[in-house]
């Protein structure tokens, strides 16, 4: 598992600029939600490619997620967060909903637990 995330940071090297330069054609908005599409779509799929237990399916499936589904979202979250918001309340509106968002979903996990 962990030569396939390797494997998948390495493709996602070449990804990010990529989509960083896709997106200044398309546009960020459609690009930034295909990725996210992309993500809850390839769930299911992610977890039945595991099941196959064959360590090239799992690589390939891996940098195909990593590659695609983080990398198409996070190459361009630093251009379009802060394009949603006006010069004046820029950097506030970006840092507070990206720390916000952070703190909900990494800060409140270890507290939530299931019974």
């Amino acid at each position: 598992m962990l030569n396939a995330i390797i494997i998948g940071s390495l493709i996602e090297v070449f990804t990010i600029p990529l989509f960083g330069y896709i997106s200044d054609i398309v546009g960020r908005r459609p690009l930034y939600f295909a990725g996210a599409i992309f993500t809850i779509l390839f769930a299911f799929p992610l977890f039945w490619l595991f099941d196959t237990k064959n360590a090239l399916v799992i690589g390939a499936t891996v940098a195909v997620a990593i590659s695609f589904g983080h990398g198409l979202m996070f190459g361009l979250l630093s251009t379009y967060l802060p394009e949603l918001f006006g010069t004046k309340v820029r950097y506030t509106g970006a840092s507070l909903g990206f720390q916000v968002a952070a703190a909900i979903g990494g800060g409140l996990s270890p507290v939530i637990r299931p019974r």
